[in-house]
């Protein structure tokens, strides 16, 4: 069973990387103003698949139509990389990252593809630049 999942979260992460990659270079020559709306939705469905793979089972409790609407921003500290899964399957997200994720193997490509904005913590100049990312990903919804 172990095998099987971690088979299927491979070749989750490998459809996923492949397809969002051909998406972005699709939807960046044809339709750049929508493209992190689409790329935010196809992170979400993505994500709903590793949750499930996973086993993952969700209770929000609470308010729900908040998640309904569009161009929210949320802050989580996570505790670790099922969070960023969780959140991403409940509905489309752009990440907020440091800039060291960039770098990883699988994950830094997969970061980049899902439109991540990458923050580096020793430049902190560089702050109302990465606002002004955030502002425009917020504007796309």
């Amino acid at each position: 069973m172990i095998v099987f999942k971690i088979l299927s979260l491979s070749f989750g992460i490998f459809i996923y990387t492949i397809t969002a990659a051909i998406l972005h270079i699709f939807l960046f020559l044809f339709i750049p103003s929508r493209r992190l709306r689409i790329i935010s939705y196809w992170t979400r469905i993505f994500n709903i698949f590793l949750r499930l793979i996973l086993r993952i089972r969700i209770t929000v409790i609470g308010e729900q139509d908040y998640f309904k609407e569009n161009g929210n921003f949320i802050v989580s500290n996570h505790l670790g990389f099922l969070d960023g899964i969780v959140l991403a399957s409940l509905f489309p997200v752009i990440f907020v990252s440091k800039m060291q994720v960039k770098s990883w193997p699988v994950f830094g490509l997969m970061t980049q593809i899902a439109g991540t904005i990458y923050i580096d913590r020793k430049k902190k100049f560089k702050s109302s630049g990465y606002i002004r990312q955030a502002a425009e990903a917020l504007r796309c919804g």
